[in-house]
């Protein structure tokens, strides 16, 4: 007080704010004091040079391990410098950016050295990141030149124009250049690397560093540590996380061995304990998460074991002390010697240094990051980059020679991050904003106190606490609001709201779920007389009580009778959730109408029938109870179906395509299997499955007229399993053939005398990596069918293992009595009203999107794709939230974000789309298809107008009510299309575009199932000289919780900027309506079926004073 007293009177017209509230003690202490003594370290050299230094010293020592594989620094050096020349021929120089995209190899630090020797410097490419980082990567960076492995170069994501070179397959070129230093202009100045951090803007950003930002690193912790020839490093993080940057030079630059510890090991504490133990390890690097894993498995090895370590450093994420308290008791407190490290990758990997001590352990709370490294300076500073006094949070900046050039091309993002110094009279310094609390302590080491922003993270959200708070005080009778984040078991994070208020906690929780995403509603509320304060007044958290069970929202309430009992298990399998309460809503928890099928088909087998309508009407356990109906089993027939079946309108659609190769148009899956099977009773799985399933005995006759006709043949014993042995080939070459031996069985049908289904076992008697690939034609599948025959195909086969009788679920309706009853609705069923719908729709305009090339007529062999992905947290906020704040399908939401991508495109307000659809509607009475295999897929034209709506939400209400409006789903568009000639006029123009959204795939190979869906090879379903049914097509779907779209297009008539412009596009669309506020909602008349004469003007009017009374 005093102090701020003096500055008043020094100057009473300046502003409160800006009174430096720092005694003239604490100011020279924290400028002066505290970044004294400053070691320079000027740049010399560059870091292969240092390396070259150590490869004269100790040729002969071995440098790098990787599994049973070594180099000495002479193999080290020579073929570093080999790789070196052959890059310099490949134009590589100083400031080169190079992708280096490489699994966990010697190769990799071959790699790395020779990048460097030729004068360039790597972007690492983890080739374990998604598909989509590493393609953004390689776009900023403008990458020309990529360097990997034989078995990572075929890459889906590797742009058209990137060279690349394979380390281990070009070695022959390689090999060929010579051993010697190439000459190399590069020096100390130059780049040495750009590494990729996270970004707030949900693209990564790559931070520049130059060689002597690396090498005065070590220089400058001479003095911390005695790092020599001795030494034995592991490699044990990805070589895209800078954490590495130190582990590869810590021992390369010091004559030192450093052990690639291979990917699968790191990710096994007992297998790494192994490790180090063998290899004598003494310089160990982790993150205190996988440090604490490391201890528990110490505690039950030998203690004889002897560890060689003599430093253990930790960086990456804040260190709790009181976590090492069994290692301490242990090892004791020197050998090893344990360090916090705090560090940045903007700052190259290391700040600050702090040995741990027994008294830390015992009695430190805090996170202790000690003091800086000797080159660099350490500011805290306020808002105002003034100095704040010893002991006050303030935000952490950095000074010094480990400062980054920059971020890679982000000239605004560095001039906002890296700031001109203002405590230094050199004009060129420079100090980087971290955006992390910290303070010093009176010793003049630093205590970390968490990030300078509000939010927190709960169960992958991001939460705005003070939002919650808001919120609250909103409500009439709260007159005061706290909400915190406890952690009161030890990975257990749950919001917390405290309320001084009239004591209705329902009350005060039902009106958050009705402002607020469920995420953001506390799930404990605590009714307070007063909320607790600090001297100062200012909010005491930690006198804030724990709250009593009672007063945590129960949010997962058990099963009450045994159809709930039913339900709940059903649910938990098909969802993949571990806990279910009765009262969650299906669709709120992941379900779509996908998987409602499956739920049906599941809850039908226990004799438990549902249907869909009810699973829409009643989306709860509780409610699905009331309304399933107990049955003996299905009313359906069970024997053997044979004989003429009708053809359904999708069947008569791929007809009409008149394909130069009906026999292929295939769906297929490759699987790798978990176990070796036994081939025979796979072979007797198949042929239970073909006997079961009717419609995979279908074959098809194309009469005089030119018309087809389809029959179902009976159970004659078919061989359509082939086995295939590996004898003795290298990797790739059995690659080949597995994928030569997909090739020919895709293009192995004959409509007329059949099988439509063929299975390939791929023996792998060097790996035991067995493979079954599986296709089937098309006309006799779908994509829930394919569900169906996965899950049979493991039931039956695991029945036959364990020598029980085989035993399927009771058929369903079986697809002939669909296709008939379908043409009886077709004959009498469909009203007039729906008849004009459809007339009406294709009369309309259909507005297409104009091609690069004017080439009319394509074959599949010129289809080339864009993909695009939506990140976990995204895609579970749009699944979990967006769909139900706004009442509304994933379909809709999805058609939204296309509509808007194609109107920008088009520059027009109608977009007309071919929509396609499971087609297994529930519209004639009696039909159950929730275990039927057949094609059911419906396609039906959308024309969906924009006109008039200004925000995302306006454009998803406008979108939710025109296909709430299509009848039936639009399954009775084919049925008068193709079953009704003459009822529906010929759709002159249709749609250049098709959307099909497949659902959620993580449910279908859950972790006990015996498959696995492989990827990595080229899947020719089509035959190449097909012609692609839609100018564009886009396929959506959830696969590992994120959503994937693919869209596939031909080269011939489109360029890739053209469809890449449009698929970013819908992925903006699509995250405005993810991030919109919950404020905004997009209900619409549909949403209200039981208030009669209900407008949408009415409506709005409604709503608006609703959200003028809660606010």
């Amino acid at each position: 007080m005093l102090v701020i007293l003096e500055k008043i009177f020094e100057n009473p017209k300046q502003k409160v704010a800006e009174i430096e509230i720092i005694s003239e003690e604490d100011k020279r202490k924290s400028l002066v004091e505290f970044n004294n003594p400053k070691l320079d370290v000027p740049p010399q050299v560059t870091i292969h040079e240092m390396f070259e230094r150590q490869a004269m010293i100790y040729p002969n020592a071995i440098a790098v391990t990787y599994e049973k594989e070594k180099i000495t620094y002479k193999e080290l050096n020579e073929r570093a410098n080999q790789l070196a020349h052959y890059l310099q021929k490949k134009g590589v120089g100083p400031d080169t950016l190079v992708g280096l995209c490489v699994e966990r190899s010697l190769e990799m630090i071959v790699g790395i050295l020779g990048i460097l020797k030729a004068g360039g410097a790597y972007v690492p490419l983890d080739p374990t990141y998604p598909e989509q980082r590493l393609q953004y990567i390689l776009e900023d960076a403008s990458i020309q030149l990529f360097v990997t492995q034989e078995s990572l170069k075929e890459l889906n994501w590797l742009p058209e124009n990137v060279e690349s070179i394979c380390l281990d397959c070009d070695q022959d070129e390689i090999g060929k250049e010579s051993k010697t230093l190439p000459v190399s202009s590069v020096g100390p100045q130059n780049l040495a690397y750009v590494i990729y951090t996270s970004g707030s803007t949900g693209n990564p950003k790559g931070v520049m560093i130059e060689h002597h930002n690396v090498i005065r690193l070590f220089k400058s912790t001479d003095c911390l540590y005695q790092f020599n020839e001795k030494d034995t490093w592991t490699l044990f993080h990805s070589y895209a996380f800078d954490f590495s940057v130190w582990e590869i030079w810590g021992a390369l630059l010091y004559g030192g061995k450093l052990v690639v510890v291979p990917y699968w090991i790191s990710r096994s504490p007992k297998d790494f304990y192994q490790v180090l133990v063998e290899e004598e390890v003494t310089v160990l690097n982790q993150t205190p998460s996988a440090f604490r894993q490391l201890i528990r498995v110490c505690e039950q090895e030998d203690k004889n074991k002897n560890l060689q370590l003599r430093y253990v450093i930790f960086g990456g994420e804040a260190l709790e002390p009181i976590g090492l308290l069994p290692w301490f008791q242990r090892y004791g407190e020197k050998k090893p010697q344990l360090i916090n490290m705090y560090g940045i990758t903007e700052t190259t990997v290391h700040v600050t240094y702090y040995p741990i001590t027994l008294d830390d352990v015992q009695h430190a709370s805090r996170s202790n990051i000690g003091k800086r490294i000797p080159d660099l300076e350490v500011y805290i500073l306020d808002a105002y980059q003034q100095p704040v006094p010893i002991g006050v949070d303030g935000e952490l900046y950095i000074g010094g020679a480990g400062l980054a050039r920059g971020y890679l091309n982000r000239p605004e993002l560095t001039a906002e991050r890296f700031i001109s110094h203002p405590f230094s009279s050199n004009p060129k310094a420079r100090l980087y904003r971290t955006g992390d609390l910290a303070r010093y302590l009176p010793d003049g080491n630093l205590d970390y106190r968490g990030r300078i922003d509000h939010q927190v993270k709960i169960r992958g959200f991001r939460i705005e606490i003070g939002e919650i708070e808001s919120t609250l005080h909103t409500y009439a009778s709260v007159t005061e609001a706290v909400v915190i984040v406890r952690e009161d078991q030890p990975g257990d994070k749950r919001l917390v709201a405290y309320v001084v208020g009239d004591g209705n906690v329902d009350a005060w929780r039902e009106y958050l779920k009705a402002k607020l995403p469920s995420y953001m509603v506390p799930s404990g509320f605590v009714a307070m007389k007063a909320i607790p304060l600090t001297a100062n007044g200012k909010v005491d958290r930690e006198a804030l009580p724990m709250p009593e069970e009672k007063q945590i929202n129960s949010e997962c309430v058990g099963p009450r009778n045994s159809n709930e009992q039913i339900l709940t298990t059903i649910w938990k399998r098909v969802l993949g959730v571990k806990k279910v309460g009765i009262y969650d809503n299906f669709f709120e928890i992941g379900g779509d109408s996908i998987l409602s099928i499956q739920i049906i088909s599941q809850a039908s087998q226990v004799g438990l029938k549902l249907t869909p309508k009810q699973m829409f009407e009643c989306p709860t356990i509780a409610e699905l109870a009331q309304v399933a109906i107990e049955t003996q089993g299905v009313q359906a027939e069970q024997g053997i179906v044979i004989g003429n079946v009708p053809l359904t309108p999708i069947q008569c659609w791929f007809f009409e395509q008149e394909h130069p190769h009906t026999e292929h148009w295939n769906q297929s899956m490759l699987l790798r299997v978990k176990e070796r099977l036994n081939v025979k009773l796979l072979e007797g799985a198949i042929l239970n499955l073909l006997k079961h399933h009717d419609a995979l005995r279908f074959r098809y006759e194309q009469l005089p007229n030119g018309t087809w006709r389809q029959r179902n043949e009976g159970t004659d014993e078919l061989s359509v399993l082939h086995v295939v042995k590996r004898n003795q080939v290298n990797e790739k070459e059995w690659n080949k053939i597995i994928q030569e031996e997909m090739n020919i069985n895709q293009a192995s049908f004959n409509l007329v005398t059949g099988p439509l289904m063929r299975v390939v076992y791929f023996e792998d008697n060097l790996t035991g990596n067995d493979r079954i690939f599986w296709v089937i034609h098309h006309l006799v599948v779908d994509g829930v069918s394919w569900r169906i025959l996965l899950e049979d195909l493991q039931v039956v086969y695991n029945q036959m293992k364990q020598g029980q009788e085989v035993r399927l679920p009771a058929k369903s309706t079986s697809f002939k009595e669909w296709s008939e009853r379908l043409q009886t609705y077709s004959d009498s069923g469909i009203s007039k009203e729906v008849q004009n719908y459809w007339n009406e729709q294709v009369e309309k305009e259909t507005m297409k999107i104009p091609m690069d090339y004017p080439i009319q007529e394509t074959t599949e062999e010129s289809i080339d794709q864009v993909k695009r992905t939506l990140g976990i947290e995204e895609t579970q906020t749009l699944l979990h939230e967006v769909l139900v704040t706004h009442k509304t399908r994933i379909d809709e939401v999805l058609l939204t974000a296309l509509g808007q991508a194609i109107v920008d495109c088009i520059n027009q307000q109608t977009v007309s789309i071919h929509l396609e659809g499971h087609g297994r509607e529930e519209m004639i009475e009696g039909i159950d298809l929730s275990r039927t295999v057949g094609w059911f897929t419906s396609i039906y034209p959308v024309h969906l107008n924009f006109q008039g709506t200004q925000t995302p939400i306006e454009g998803l209400k406008a979108v939710k009510e025109q296909l709430r409006r299509i009848p039936n789903r639009g399954v009775d568009y084919g049925i008068l299309r193709y079953l009704n000639k003459g009822l529906l006029p010929f759709y002159q123009q249709k749609p250049s575009i098709s959307f099909n959204y497949l659902g959620q795939f993580d449910q279908v190979f859950s972790r006990d199932s015996l498959f696995m869906q492989e990827t990595g090879f080229t899947f020719l379903d089509h035959a190449p000289d097909s012609k692609p049914s839609h100018l564009i097509e886009v396929i959506g779907m959830v696969k590992d919780e994120k959503l994937h779209f693919i869209w596939m297009y031909s080269r011939e008539q489109f360029s890739k900027l053209k469809i890449q412009v449009i698929a970013d596009g819908m992925l903006r669309h699509l995250r405005q309506l993810i991030n919109k506020p919950t404020t905004e909602s997009a209900f619409t008349v549909s949403d209200f079926a039981d208030a009669e004469d209900l407008t949408e003007e009415s409506l709005s009017k409604v709503l608006l004073k609703l959200t003028k009374k809660r606010v």
